[in-house]
């Protein structure tokens, strides 16, 4: 019952920061990153399903948050994509680009689900870090509040993978630190841009 209650806590609090990150996005408050979104998207959906066979042993509702996520993202990037709010691509997105797409092949590879939702944890952080340069160079805008919202999915996660396994599941709780340490990190940038300690894009 505990489980139950954290990981739907999770899974609502999730929806609640990527609906408001949708809101921000449809009303021209975001400049995203192509590699981030695009990979993100990918793997967030290859990850929801690797991650509900990490965790199901323990209880399946463990996975509801990264589902949410997954289905989230894959608007986001769309939406973004059709609608111009995606940032040209750097020679570093590039390079991120070839790196995660050697971790999807790793998990072809291998075709284990343990090793998978490891491998793509490492991949969506990956994603990220394009991110994190275009919000410090001024060429991306970000708001703090969907992002810090996100983290306190991730504590709720956190706190279900424990009841559930304890520390025995080493992948299953690398997930939710995972996505905290992300949702963390972006939301202080975004944060510091919001208070113009960070240059804004010339054309926001």
């Amino acid at each position: 019952m505990v489980v139950v209650f954290f990981s739907s806590l999770a899974a609502v609090i999730v929806g609640v920061s990527q609906f408001q990150y949708i809101f921000y996005l449809i009303h021209n408050h975001l400049i995203l990153n192509k590699t981030t979104w695009f990979i993100s998207a990918t793997v967030m959906v290859l990850s929801a399903s690797s991650y509900f066979n990490v965790v199901k042993s323990g209880n399946p509702i463990i996975a509801t948050s990264s589902i949410v996520t997954a289905i989230c993202f894959i608007f986001i990037f769309i939406y973004a994509l059709l609608r111009g709010k995606l940032a040209s691509l750097s020679k570093i997105d590039a390079i991120l680009l070839v790196i995660a797409s050697i971790g999807v092949m790793v998990w072809k590879i291998t075709g284990n689900d343990s090793m998978a939702s490891a491998v793509f944890q490492a991949t969506l952080f990956i994603s990220f870090i394009p991110t994190a340069i275009g919000l410090t160079k001024g060429s991306l805008k970000e708001k703090a509040a969907p992002w810090l919202v996100g983290v306190f999915a991730g504590v709720f996660s956190t706190i279900a993978v424990l009841f559930a396994y304890g520390t025995k599941n080493p992948v299953a709780l690398s997930y939710p630190i995972i996505t905290m340490l992300i949702n963390g990190t972006i939301a202080i940038l975004a944060f510091l841009q919001g208070r113009k300690i960070l240059p804004l894009p010339t054309r926001y």
